[in-house]
């Protein structure tokens, strides 16, 4: 939500001295600190649907007797006396404040509270007082009758993906008429930084409290409507893992903040996305994969026997591999991009799924290099039991590919990090990371660095 906030001016001179009249003649015998408890009088609030479509607007008085300067906060409840709003605690009493983005035809309880302080110097402890309830609906200003009644409406998309804190969000319902359609959520209330668009029907934002949620979008063609209903739970994403203190790991090239190089998908060149990989990652790893285990989206990926280029996993080879971000001459030929295969290699033609083959077969024919080409599996990463953050074990992790500056020269990185050996994963120890190093000396000169942090003797 977003608040609208205006000050009035508070009370006169002659006001405030009026009241400080009433205090004293109010005043009970010291408390034990030395204070004299003062009950501050009830204040009140007004509750009155806003300017715009979901506000209501608050205003708050204070009762008779109040000292002047003191302070206020509002709160505003849903009919489940769950709080939707909390006004600043610095309100002076005929302040209005705005709670914005409310559920229409619902009534909301604001409540206004007068807060405690003490003056020691004059020897007051100022009780807090809260006032009574106002009731109010939110402003809603119902479209107008089209020309002429719509004579069907139907829904077209009618799902929508899933949420996760801190992970940005754009979906869409949309239904069909023969006249405009409006959205609006009819019950329950959207995930916190979440919003609807009543015009285009997309549900878009950034989530930023997890925990279950319950709503209703209902679309709207004079006199036709139909609701959807959407129920779930608002995940937390594993995110980038710290290998900085990991021994395993000291020969690697990381991140500053010690993660892969690759996790840090945001900060990374869009161009190393392969197609649709937001949602390719989501359904296989993120927040729609249905595993007990989500991920936010990177650029990384696990699987058995797979390669990923810019088409994706195992995608169409025409559409070429990820771009390195410079031209390489290997061996008298130009390339500017390549293929990671999960099997601990890269090839610069095409990708390949094959392993401990002689290195003509490992790469498919393709040109490459294959700095530990055997059978990896890290498909672990889905397994509940991986635990992840400081002080866990060792664990499964994804491969990965990126870009950063290598002696302020540009670099391209793959990572295998703790990649296993399949059907040969049985402990913590059985964990495999090395990369390539790819550093632009430019005109096509390159360097290729192999890094190894450790390497399972599965002989």
């Amino acid at each position: 939500m977003t608040f609208k906030q205006l000050r009035v001016v508070g009370k006169s001179l002659l006001a405030a001295v009026a009241a400080f009249a009433i205090i004293f003649s109010s005043i009970t015998p010291a408390s034990a600190d030395g204070l004299t408890p003062f009950q501050q009088p009830t204040p009140t609030v007004t509750a009155t649907p806003g300017t715009y479509d979901g506000d209501i607007d608050m205003k708050v008085d204070a009762g008779p007797g109040d000292p002047p300067g003191q302070t206020f906060v509002i709160n505003l409840y849903s009919p489940d006396n769950t709080l939707v709003y909390t006004s600043a605690s610095t309100l002076a009493s005929g302040d209005v404040v705005t709670a914005t983005g409310l559920q229409y035809n619902v009534d909301y309880s604001a409540i206004a509270t007068v807060l405690a302080w003490d003056d020691p110097t004059a020897g007051i402890s100022y009780l807090s007082a809260d006032s009574a309830p106002a009731t109010s609906q939110a402003a809603y200003t119902p479209p107008p009758p089209p020309s002429s009644d719509s004579t069907y409406l139907n829904w077209v998309d009618q799902s929508l993906g899933g949420f996760a804190v801190d992970t940005s969000y754009s979906d869409f319902v949309t239904a069909d008429s023969d006249q405009s359609v409006t959205y609006s959520v009819t019950y329950g209330q959207l995930p916190d930084g979440i919003s609807l668009d009543s015009t285009t029907g997309e549900v878009s934002g950034t989530p930023t409290t997890p925990g279950p949620y319950d709503f209703e979008i209902t679309a709207s063609s004079y006199p036709n409507s139909v609701s959807l209903s959407f129920n779930g739970s608002v995940e937390v994403l594993r995110g980038c893992e710290d290998y900085s203190n990991a021994s395993f790991a000291s020969n690697i090239l990381l991140n500053p903040d010690g993660t892969p190089i690759g996790c840090d998908y945001q900060n990374q060149p869009t161009d190393l996305r392969p197609v649709d990989w937001e949602n390719t990652f989501s359904q296989d790893f993120g927040v729609n994969d249905g595993q007990d285990v989500k991920y936010a989206t990177r650029l990384g990926y696990a699987c058995d026997d797979c390669s990923v280029g810019a088409g994706g996993v195992n995608g169409d080879p025409g559409a070429g591999g990820i771009p390195l971000g410079f031209n390489i001459n290997f061996f008298g030929t130009t390339y500017s991009n390549v293929f990671v295969n999960s099997n601990g290699s890269i090839g610069f033609g095409n990708g390949s799924g094959i392993y401990n083959e002689p290195l003509n077969e490992v790469l498919n024919g393709s040109p490459g290099i294959a700095p530990f080409a055997v059978d990896l599996d890290n498909r672990d990463v889905s397994d509940p039991n991986e635990a992840w953050g400081p002080g866990t074990d060792r664990h499964a992790d994804f491969f990965y590919w990126g870009r950063t500056l290598y002696d302020g020269k540009s670099a391209f990185v793959v990572t295998w990090m703790n990649s296993q050996v399949y059907e040969n994963n049985a402990g913590p120890q059985d964990f495999n990371t090395f990369q390539i190093v790819i550093v632009d000396n430019g005109s096509g000169d390159a360097d290729y660095i192999l890094n190894y942090g450790s390497t399972q003797d599965f002989k």
